[in-house]
């Protein structure tokens, strides 16, 4: 089967290269605008503070998927404007249904579509460090992999707004093997505004 997150990070760089000539637009009456600076994305890596506030750098984005008409949200905060490999997270949560606040979405937890021989968990991301160094969650244990599989991570929103949204994220994510070297992702937050959305609510 083929599996979403092998391809995340090159989505997401494509994504960002598509975000960085695009502006948000005025969709009209709503809620009240947001006070500039208001939006975040904060956590803890191995128990040191990271924390990403420049809205041209954080924001989400809903999909519906081609074929399996799976929800998804990508959820990215990074600190520099012109590098996506360092300094950043990223995390994607998906289900077969409209997702909803209150759930609390896992890694351990997998879509299946045999037939169009697909499968992707609930929830898989990445944390890049300072120097560039990559954490994914995003495996599951099959008997082909010569190591166990320890990567965890879960997700649950507060709030979904034709705007905004807020929640919170956990992770234990790894080196590629043979390295797996490990981050543990705890306190994680975010607030931040939706970009971009194809998705049919």
């Amino acid at each position: 089967m083929s599996s979403y997150p092998l391809h995340f990070t090159a989505i997401l760089v494509c994504l960002g290269l598509l975000i960085g000539g695009c502006s948000k637009s005025d969709d009209g009456p709503g809620k009240e605008e947001e006070v500039p600076g208001a939006y975040y994305i904060r956590y803890k890596a191995n128990g040191a503070n990271h924390e990403y506030t420049d809205e041209k750098l954080i924001y989400a984005i809903f999909l519906t998927l081609p074929d399996t008409d799976a929800r998804q949200c990508l959820i990215q905060g990074r600190m520099h404007e012109d590098d996506q490999n360092r300094d950043a997270v990223f995390f994607a949560v998906t289900d077969a249904v409209p997702l909803e606040t209150g759930t609390i979405y896992r890694l351990s937890e997998r879509l299946e579509w045999p037939e169009y021989h697909q499968s992707i968990s609930r929830v898989f991301g990445s944390h890049y460090n300072a120097s560039g160094e990559k954490y994914h969650a995003q495996l599951y244990q099959l008997p082909s992999l010569p190591f166990e599989v320890k990567d965890d991570a879960t997700a649950q929103f507060s709030q979904i707004s034709d705007k905004t949204v807020k929640g919170t994220f956990s992770m234990r994510a790894y080196t590629t093997y043979p390295d797996l070297k490990e981050v543990i992702i705890t306190d994680g937050e975010f607030y931040v505004p939706i970009l971009i959305s194809n998705e049919n609510r």
